[in-house]
């Protein structure tokens, strides 16, 4: 599986600890090992560009999700499953704040 990560937002994100949680997600939806997923994180000013070009939102946000192809678990052909755009700074507080819920 090609898990292809593209840093533009000017700060330090270890791409092994982002590499890890995408690719557990697309084994646990048992989608064929060639698909293929793109990960581009960008500062608040280029997020806030694509929130209005893509969802016609004003100002920036977090995460945007520019879907290829339909998902689905029982798919087992290989394709090109989605652009996702993270601004690392914005997404920042929203993670330390979902992270004791994942904990035992």
């Amino acid at each position: 599986m090609a898990i292809d990560i593209l840093n533009r937002s000017g700060m330090v994100c270890p791409e092994e600890d982002l590499h890890t949680p995408l690719s557990f997600s697309i084994a646990e939806l048992g989608l064929n090992d060639q698909c293929e997923l793109n990960l581009h994180l960008v500062d608040e000013a280029d997020m806030t560009a694509l929130h209005v070009k893509w969802m016609a939102e004003p100002g920036p946000t977090d995460v945007l999700s520019l879907p290829i192809a339909e998902v689905r678990p029982q798919w087992n052909e290989a394709a090109i499953l989605s652009d996702f755009v993270v601004s690392p700074r914005l997404a920042h507080p929203h993670a330390l704040s979902a992270v004791p819920s994942f904990l035992p």
